[in-house]
């Protein structure tokens, strides 16, 4: 064998080494923030016996009381879909139906497909006569998954496709047969990433929840602007801009602004980093 074809092998098994380290390198990072997100959305079992005399005063018709110590289980820093479920029933039971409406959709964002919370959002919605949101096909279905759940999906997806292409290396006699799994795992790895893509705008242009009655959507971001229609209480908003204290929504598929006096974010980049829920007392 020349020297230069030895040359031209170790240079490939340095490649390959190289590869093979870069990959693992990355799947690393993608599980360490699987880890990250998980850790941060923790449950409410550290605070189990709050959780239980919260649940024993809604139980007896206690809703304030109920209310304020599932506030205090979020004030913490806890957060779960059951505590935002049940701290939604309890505003709706109090007859605070945006507050419900709000807490409902927080839980949805957790657990989108719990018939539970669904039911309930609906229910709260209709009896507050909000128009529900009426999202395109595949943000429907992309939706069907929460953003943890696209990014588990995601960390999956990567590292089979990963070890997939280090046996495409090390064993290339089967190629063919590891090319197609490797291309539905780039298939599931791509649909996953556009699920975690619209859940990170979500968060980015976030949904907003009217929360007194009276408010009107306005032509622009000042008070002495003109109605342009009715924003009820608990309706369900979209942001599309924001400009100070002031919030560019959709709503029925009409346009216009409200002060963020008025609206309370549903979830945003901050309740995503540091698990805080905006206080409304």
């Amino acid at each position: 064998m020349s020297q230069t074809t030895i040359q031209h092998t170790n240079f490939l098994k340095r490649a390959q080494h190289r590869i093979l380290a870069a990959v693992f390198a990355v799947g690393v990072l993608l599980t360490y923030a699987l880890y990250a997100w998980a850790s941060n959305v923790d449950p409410v079992s550290k605070l189990q016996e709050d959780f239980v005399s919260a649940g024993k005063a809604y139980n007896e018709g206690r809703s304030l009381d109920a209310i304020g110590l599932y506030r205090q289980i979020l004030d913490q820093g806890y957060l779960s879909k059951e505590l935002l479920f049940n701290l939604g029933n309890a505003y709706f039971k109090s007859g605070r139906l945006a507050d419900a409406v709000l807490f409902y959709r927080r839980a949805w964002y957790l657990s989108p497909r719990d018939p539970d919370i669904q039911a309930n959002l609906r229910f709260a919605m209709q009896t507050a006569g909000v128009t529900p949101p009426a999202p395109a096909l595949p943000v429907y279905f992309l939706q069907k998954m929460s953003l943890g759940e696209w990014v588990a999906i995601a960390c999956a997806a990567y590292w089979i496709g990963a070890l997939l292409f280090c046996l495409m290396i090390l064993f290339p006699r089967f190629q063919d047969g590891w090319r197609r799994a490797l291309l539905t795992a780039l298939i599931v790895l791509g649909v996953s990433i556009a699920g975690i893509a619209l859940w990170l705008n979500l968060y980015r242009m976030p949904e907003f929840v009217i929360q007194n009655a009276g408010q009107k959507a306005l032509s622009g971001p000042l008070a002495e602007s003109v109605a342009l229609f009715a924003l009820p209480q608990g309706a369900l908003t979209r942001m599309k801009e924001n400009r100070g204290n002031w919030v560019l929504i959709e709503y029925d598929r009409q346009t216009g602004w409200a002060p963020t006096t008025n609206a309370l974010a549903v979830f945003n980049f901050d309740t995503l980093r540091d698990a805080s829920i905006p206080k409304r007392d």
